[in-house]
């Protein structure tokens, strides 16, 4: 039997992101999120990554997204915006999942802000 091979895991730049305090009720500067399908050495992992969505947990927004429904290439990258919006004067934690066909998915990025 052959082995269909799968795609590696992507990498996230940075894989956590810190909005502050955010006064209530109001939206946090987006900060970006790079996600890159790492080129393997001596050409491993030269298989494409599919990125179907990229969806932000309660709270959480994501804005420019040049990432669901993309293709990556080894080596390529795409990014997208995130913001968080802050209802009430606590602090909320969450994550944005990246979902894909890579080893690993959903690929995540913890997410934390907190209303004043």
């Amino acid at each position: 039997p052959t082995k269909t091979p799968v795609p590696e895991t992507l990498t996230t730049k940075p894989d956590k992101l810190n909005f502050g305090k955010v006064k209530v009720p109001g939206k946090s500067h987006s900060k970006k999120v790079r996600v890159t399908n790492k080129k393997g050495k001596k050409g491993k992992n030269q298989l494409p990554v599919m990125i179907m969505s990229v969806t932000p947990s309660v709270g959480f927004m994501v804005s420019s997204d040049g990432c669901s429904m993309t293709t990556l290439a080894a080596g390529q990258s795409c990014s997208f915006q995130a913001t968080f919006e802050a209802t009430s004067k606590v602090t909320v934690q969450g994550t944005i999942m990246i979902n894909d066909n890579a080893i690993g998915s959903p690929q995540t990025v913890n997410t934390v802000g907190t209303g004043d």
